[in-house]
């Protein structure tokens, strides 16, 4: 038996094996990666006072460093916390952040009869670290602790 080699036919399958090994090529354009900034974190440290219902609040320092947050606070704030909001030139909210209960700590101690038992502090003064996503139009910086009522008192307001 003799083999007749089929010239449409093998043209047809080298064309098949030819045009499917080619690489796809992406392009992108070239302003869109220049401009692009990295991600930025904001690194906020409070001083925070309180006497009575008084509060006297003190920004300690602000840095700005290349970073991106794993995971953001979406809480809801509830009385007691303490919000940060980072607002644009035209008030606009840009990224905000919930810090619970900062000037209250829970304690779990060991009694002498092997029970654990729970103790609540409440301080009159803290140190208050704050890390949020840092936002580019980012002007001003605005604390608020959340009363019982769930109203905002603004603690401090500071540019950036």
């Amino acid at each position: 038996m003799r083999f007749e080699l089929k010239w449409p036919l093998v043209l047809f399958t080298f064309s098949i094996l030819l045009f499917s090994c080619k690489t796809a090529q992406q392009t992108s354009p070239v302003n869109s990666i220049e401009t692009q900034e990295p991600p930025k974190l904001l690194f906020l440290n409070y001083h925070i006072k309180k006497e009575d219902q008084e509060y006297q609040v003190a920004l300690i320092n602000t840095i700005i460093t290349e970073g991106k947050l794993k995971k953001s606070n979406t809480s809801i704030a509830k009385p007691g916390d303490i919000e940060c909001q980072l607002l644009s030139q035209d008030n606009t909210v840009l990224n905000q952040s919930i810090i619970k209960h900062p000037f209250t700590k829970r304690f779990e101690t060991m009694a002498e009869d092997g029970s654990l038992k729970s103790k609540l502090i409440e301080f009159q003064e803290i140190d208050l670290p704050i890390k949020m996503q840092y936002h580019p139009n980012t002007k001003y910086i605005i604390l608020y602790l959340i009363t019982e009522t769930n109203q905002k008192i603004e603690l401090t307001t500071n540019r950036l």
